[in-house]
């Protein structure tokens, strides 16, 4: 039993060893920008899990913020197609 709980660690240990060496995984870029101060801003919610009417309602969100001279799309939904449909409905481009 000894024998054979031994060559079980000494199989995975070779296993473990073998196995390939990742590198860190390759983040998108992106773009910062410093804002300044904005008279207004509109935040229009193109999705989220509560019903509104004849609107798509998958679980997530989805914001569309606007200021005067910035647009933000904000989206942490399952569904680009229900995004799609939602922005549509209300008139966003």
């Amino acid at each position: 039993m000894v024998a054979v709980f031994s060559l079980f660690i000494a199989l995975s240990l070779i296993y473990v060893i073998s196995l390939p060496r990742w590198e860190k995984p390759h983040l998108p870029s992106y773009e910062t920008r410093k804002i300044s101060n904005v008279k207004s801003v509109n935040v229009t919610v193109l999705i989220d899990n509560n019903p509104y009417g004849n609107l798509s309602s998958p679980w997530g969100i989805s914001l569309y913020i606007e200021t005067e001279n910035l647009t933000i799309l904000f989206d942490a939904g399952p569904s680009p197609e229900a995004l799609k449909a939602n922005s549509e409905k209300l008139g966003i481009d």
